[in-house]
């Protein structure tokens, strides 16, 4: 089956679909139930797809051929020159298929031989029709659901499959968005529309809760909404309208909050309809359902992704300033219960809409029991990468284990209008925590930030590069502390590159025994800073200005 798979999806003749597909048609119950056929289904549905995207580039030979074969069975079946095997496929395969499915394909034959292009078109739409109307059985059935999910995709005429929100091991998850690709919408055959509204009414009238609670299902209902949102928002705005009147009727339990967003299946599908809602139905539920129960949604393991997504795709800055409100009182209940991310994406939105950033910064410290009194301050950024109180600190632990959270968070705070607290606080820490971070996973992306923010001080960035010297060789040598050199290389001026380039050209021979080493040797041109300082000198002075062109390039656009 994957030998399958992978012909029909890298394919660029015509004629190997349409084999495919009328061989499949004449066992479309099975391929469609059969845990490995299904599979197969849904890949030539894709690579239909595929094809109607762009039919130029697909390859007609041996078409008429086929055409030729498939009308002399059509000729032997009229004239009953049959044998009694083939009678019974006959039966399977009528009594398997819809009788409308196949009256299109049928009476096209009658008419004469049909095109290549035709015969997917036909078989899409066969298809199509033969799992509507066993949707009702097939809906709850785990493995027909697929296939439907594939074909409500293929008649929308966008494939979304790679984008949707499902479990999965982080390896997989990174291989998955490796192969997302930007969604478009293939101008598709009148009659796909049909069967699409069609699909879209019978998927509203049924029990949309249950299908959002289970796992397998609640796919279908995530890639009807994207599919939708790129096709019809109008229609969107209807099904938005259903699923919001049937998650929210749902009494809730002891913490207030709908089922829906406990449950990990039902809470991807309102995910994905917060994130794909037009402003208006998303206003309407902020003020009708929303508003309410943020923080308590923002506290479970399960609802708060749900309203990180409401943060995230608040319309304005008076809607995020609304629910800014409804959390501040809340943060120290977020760090109680482990939802650093929430107050990651709070910080986030600050910066998209340019509100309450000082404000943020000074709860935060409330938070961490840093802002009183004065002199605990500089522990601000220690606190935050770590993501503890004052009190939990132990400063004989600084540069290990950086906190993801904390060090996103901090990335953020840096982008903010006024940093100096920030700021302040990172350069309060000792050369050796810096060096620690800048060779921790996480903590160097903290340095990188603070060294490339427009927001930071010039001054700042110089007294970091001062406090690093004597440490440049070992940073060099790290994996990820050679990356932060690059980037700090990249900020000094020519007086700190020559400092920088000095200490390390002592050290070239052991920077070249390390693959990092060599990268951070490369970048600084130091066999040119050795034996050819005026060359190395103007090198500095020509890729300055060249970056300084590509800046303001930038800048416009």
């Amino acid at each position: 089956s994957h030998c399958m798979q992978m012909l029909l999806l890298h394919t660029r003749s015509l004629n190997v679909l349409t084999r495919f597909a009328s061989t499949f048609l004449n066992h479309v119950e099975l391929m469609c139930t059969h845990h490995i056929g299904a599979y197969v289904m849904q890949t030539l549905l894709e690579a239909s797809l595929k094809y109607l995207r762009n039919p130029l580039v697909y390859t007609t030979s041996e078409q008429e051929h086929i055409e030729a074969e498939t009308n002399g069975g059509n000729q032997q079946h009229r004239h009953g020159c049959y044998s009694s095997k083939d009678k019974l496929v006959d039966r399977k395969r009528s009594s398997a298929t819809h009788p409308d499915a196949l009256s299109v394909d049928e009476d096209s034959r009658m008419q004469g031989p049909t095109s290549g292009h035709d015969n997917v078109v036909l078989w899409v739409l066969a298809v199509g029709r033969f799992c509507l109307e066993n949707i009702e059985k097939f809906v709850h059935s785990g493995v027909p659901t697929h296939v439907i999910r594939s074909v409500v995709q293929v008649l929308g005429g966008c494939y979304v499959e790679r984008h949707l929100s499902r479990p999965q091991t982080f390896r997989k998850k990174q291989k998955t968005e490796a192969q997302k690709e930007a969604l478009e919408v293939v101008d598709v055959p009148d009659r796909f529309d049909e069967l699409f509204r069609t699909y879209v009414n019978t998927i509203k009238s049924f029990d949309l809760l249950g299908i959002m609670s289970n796992s397998v299902t609640s796919l279908l209902l995530q890639a009807l909404i994207m599919v939708l949102q790129l096709k019809d928002p109008k229609m969107l705005s209807s099904l938005v309208k259903r699923i919001a009147k049937v998650v929210f009727s749902q009494s809730g339990d002891e913490r207030g909050l709908p089922p829906a967003f406990l449950d990990p299946s039902a809470s991807f599908t309102v995910e994905e309809m917060l994130k794909r809602c037009s402003h208006k139905s998303f206003t309407k539920l902020w003020d009708n359902h929303l508003s309410d129960i943020l923080l308590k949604m923002s506290l479970h393991p399960v609802s708060t992704f749900c309203a990180q997504r409401v943060i995230e795709h608040a319309t304005s800055s008076e809607q995020f300033h609304e629910m800014y409100e409804k959390l501040e009182p809340g943060f120290n209940e977020l760090l109680d219960h482990g939802q650093a991310s929430m107050l990651v994406c709070i910080a986030a939105a600050c910066k998209t809409h340019s509100v309450n950033q000082a404000r943020f910064v000074t709860a935060l410290m409330k938070t961490l029991h840093c802002a009183e009194p004065e002199d605990r301050h500089v522990f601000l950024t220690p606190l935050i990468l770590y993501m503890k109180r004052y009190e939990e600190y132990d400063q004989t632990h600084q540069g290990t284990a950086v906190v993801y959270q904390g060090s996103v968070l901090l990335q953020h705070l840096f982008t903010f209008g006024k940093t100096q607290k920030v700021a302040q606080s990172l350069l309060s820490m000792s050369s050796e925590a810096l060096k620690a971070i800048a060779c921790c996973p996480c903590g160097s992306h903290v340095l990188d930030a603070f060294v490339q923010s427009d927001q930071v001080k010039k001054a700042s960035k110089e007294q970091l590069i001062r406090m690093l010297k004597g440490l440049y060789e070992s940073l060099a040598m790290d994996k990820y502390g050679s990356c932060f050199v690059m980037n700090l290389w990249d900020v000094a001026n020519m007086a700190q590159k020559v400092d920088i380039a000095e200490e390390l050209s002592d050290k070239e021979s052991a920077l070249a025994t390390s693959m990092h080493g060599r990268l951070v040797s490369k970048k600084l041109s130091l066999y040119h800073f050795i034996h050819r300082r005026n060359d190395w000198a103007e090198l500095q002075k020509s890729k300055k200005k060249t970056s300084l062109l590509f800046q303001d390039i930038i800048k416009e656009k």
